[in-house]
């Protein structure tokens, strides 16, 4: 097994909060139930921004990747999440609002 196997990597969303509360949610209960990752790459999810949810405010979270798992990859495979959870909640329109980015965890170079 190499080291390389278990380390992460960061992926802000930024959104309606009362979206990104529905992501947590899921991710959330999802890797606590089955103790596997959701969506095959995500390990966790933590919020960045708390306090009372409106539902004209934006929000914060950081999901936790492979690191193994190419950027790209990771890109299309969380995009097809946040679409299930946006359909399983009636959030379309809330989905499309969400961006993505790619933060590093560490200052060492792949």
């Amino acid at each position: 097994m190499e080291a390389n196997e278990q380390q992460e990597y960061i992926v802000a969303l930024e959104g309606p909060a009362p979206f990104l509360d529905a992501v947590f949610e899921t991710i959330d209960g999802h890797v606590d139930r089955t103790q596997e990752e959701y969506a095959e790459i995500i390990t966790g999810v933590d919020a960045l921004e708390a306090g009372d949810v409106d539902h004209d405010e934006q929000a914060a979270l950081h999901l936790f990747v492979l690191g193994e798992v190419d950027p790209e990859e990771a890109r299309e495979l969380i995009g097809l999440a946040l679409d299930r959870i946006a359909d399983e909640n009636n959030m379309v329109l809330a989905r499309q609002s969400v961006q993505m980015s790619f933060e590093e965890e560490t200052g060492e170079e792949l």
